[in-house]
């Protein structure tokens, strides 16, 4: 009997341990943002037909209320944690508009985008969005979510008002 307690807790032991390894990501900081230098890629599944890898984002206001005004950034930076400092995250980042969607010029409607990305164990990362057409200005409940794989490591959830916003 004392040999399957042995094992019992020798299997606690390495499933606890597991636990402690596993990729995750927390937020650190949310809300509206300065951005630094904006690099341009084509994306043509996204609703812009681009998307801006961003440095030098600065936090300026740590808020989940977002005024829809053009030029205006939100997001978040986030970090990975797990199994070891330094690995290389394949993730994806996806937002999730409010309904009933955005439309762009062209008339094509998203309810959700996603782009994927790498990142590292302990690194802090910025995800956001910065309104540059009057379509993208759409009021309502936005989630931005980071996921590796089938696993959501972080969302967090954001509020776009404006008095031109219809009322319910």
């Amino acid at each position: 009997m004392r040999f399957f307690a042995l094992i019992a807790a020798f299997l606690c032991a390495a499933s606890a341990a597991e636990a402690q390894v596993k990729l995750g990501a927390e937020i650190v900081s949310y809300g509206i943002y300065t951005t630094g230098t904006v690099t341009l890629a084509d994306a043509p599944d996204l609703l812009s037909g681009k998307f801006g890898h961003l440095s030098g984002v600065t936090n300026v206001e740590r808020t989940t209320t977002i005024p829809a005004q053009r030029g205006l950034s939100f997001g978040i930076q986030f970090r990975f944690t797990g199994p070891a400092p330094g690995a290389t995250v394949l993730y994806t980042v996806t937002t999730q508009y409010p309904k009933p969607g955005m439309t762009n010029d062209a008339g094509k409607t998203a309810f959700r985008e996603s782009t994927s990305d790498l990142g590292s164990v302990g690194e802090i990362a910025y995800y956001g969005f910065t309104f540059d057409h009057p379509w993208e200005m759409v009021c309502g409940h936005w989630q931005l979510e980071v996921w590796a794989g089938d696993q959501q490591l972080a969302v967090q959830e954001f509020q776009v008002v404006s008095p031109n916003c219809p009322t319910s």
